[in-house]
């Protein structure tokens, strides 16, 4: 039996091309990469969540964007959104291969700053196979994350 050399990614053009291997519409951009992940919800809806991936010191940068601030704001009072912050927190002290983030460009709390889940993987012998794990670790995630916290 044959096996296939696993195929290595070493650049975000190489990202874009193992992402639309693997059924990902992807993009290629001044910023990065831009693509998404699909989550079907239990009522058999579906939300898309957008994602950019970044190269930073020779690592991808997968930034998963879970929702605004805003979005936040019109589920949960000011004491639901406390209690939120402190779940993230506690999530983020567990050993996983994600974590949770603010994307905040201006250190001002405002409705537009951006929730993410977000992953690294050192570029170098990083591969396709590599690369639809850490997707997969990141729908898994919000999977758990999403319908629990965030409607």
């Amino acid at each position: 039996m044959e096996t296939m050399e696993a195929t290595k990614i070493g650049t975000l053009a190489g990202t874009v091309e193992a992402l639309r291997e693997l059924g990902y519409h992807a993009k290629l951009t001044d910023g990065g990469v831009l693509t998404g992940v699909s989550l079907t919800e239990e009522d058999g809806a579906s939300r898309e969540f957008p994602m950019l991936i970044t190269e930073e010191n020779g690592s991808l940068e997968m930034n998963c964007q879970i929702c605004t601030i805003a979005d936040l704001e019109e589920d949960h009072d000011e004491n639901g959104l406390a209690a939120l912050a402190w779940v993230f927190l506690a999530l983020n002290t567990e050993i996983q291969p994600w974590a949770i983030a603010l994307i905040n460009p201006d250190g001002e709390l405002d409705p537009t700053d951006t929730v993410v889940l977000t992953d690294s993987v050192p570029l170098g012998d990083f591969s396709t196979e590599e690369l639809q794990s850490a997707m997969t670790t990141l729908l898994r995630a919000l999977a758990n994350v999403v319908p629990t916290f965030i409607k």
